[in-house]
């Protein structure tokens, strides 16, 4: 079985090892031991790596809808590694029904069945279906929810002369808090693309000054194939977010 250099993980990922480490503390790659300029990694560690970013690209798209990192880490638990392969070699294309609940309608193509999963993707969807938008609605409610309940177990309550430069400092570590403080209002009301754009540009703020200065890093999302918005300082774990600007900047440009 080939092995991979951190190097070589790299550039046949396209992550870089900042963002590689964090997926290893967050479970979604196996352990491999002590690390160091020696280590070697196994294929199956490159398919995942591979099939986040497949599946990252999907959501760009508008394939799916967002995935957060711990449904993602029961994606790896629930699909055997020959389809996880395949789907990171692009074989197989992402759907909304290979990142969600469990179906057997997710075969590989030589099993029985049929191979209903081996489609290609034709292109994005449209952003405004009702039945994208209605998976993606849900998804968000239920990342609402776990924000708000992390928000009251984990979130001490700022001291009333806090000054900025803490407030600033501590803006990442508290950011499920910010977001449940956007959605806090009626149940039927989204939080305006100006308002997820403060945020975001505070979140990336925020992080770009607790970095150690050696390695920047931009964020690229793309709003159509004709547009980019780069963010410098956005990591993975900010990808709930991400998503919606994403989202409210395309419903901006569709009304017009």
């Amino acid at each position: 079985m080939p092995s991979y250099t951190a190097r070589e993980l790299e550039r046949e990922s396209g992550f870089d090892r900042r963002t590689i480490a964090y997926y290893v503390q967050e479970g979604l790659l196996p352990r491999v031991g002590r690390r160091g300029p020696r280590t070697r990694y196994p294929q199956p560690f490159l398919d995942r790596l591979l099939f986040i970013r497949r599946v990252r690209q999907a959501e760009e798209e508008g394939d799916v809808a967002p995935v957060s990192l711990a449904e993602m880490r029961e994606v790896f638990e629930r699909i055997p590694p020959a389809l996880l392969a395949a789907v990171a070699k692009g074989r197989i294309a992402v759907t909304p029904e290979l990142v969600s609940s469990p179906s057997t309608a997710f075969r590989m193509p030589e099993m029985p069945g049929g191979p209903v999963a081996a489609r290609e993707s034709t292109g994005p969807r449209s952003p405004g279906a009702p039945r994208a938008y209605s998976r993606a609605r849900r998804r968000l409610d239920r990342m609402r929810e776990r924000d708000a309940a992390e928000l009251a177990r984990e979130a001490p309550e700022a001291p009333a002369d806090a000054s900025r430069g803490v407030e600033e400092a501590s803006i990442v570590r508290e950011a499920p808090a910010l977001r449940a403080e956007l959605w806090s209002g009626d149940e039927h009301e989204e939080p305006g693309l100006a308002s997820l754009l403060a945020l975001l540009n505070r979140v990336a703020r925020a992080r770009t000054e607790r970095s150690d200065g050696h390695v920047e890093t931009w964020a690229r999302i793309r709003i159509t194939p004709e547009m980019v918005l780069s963010v410098r300082g956005i990591d993975e774990e900010d990808g709930d977010l991400v998503e919606r600007v994403r989202r409210e900047i395309r419903r901006a440009i569709d009304r017009r």
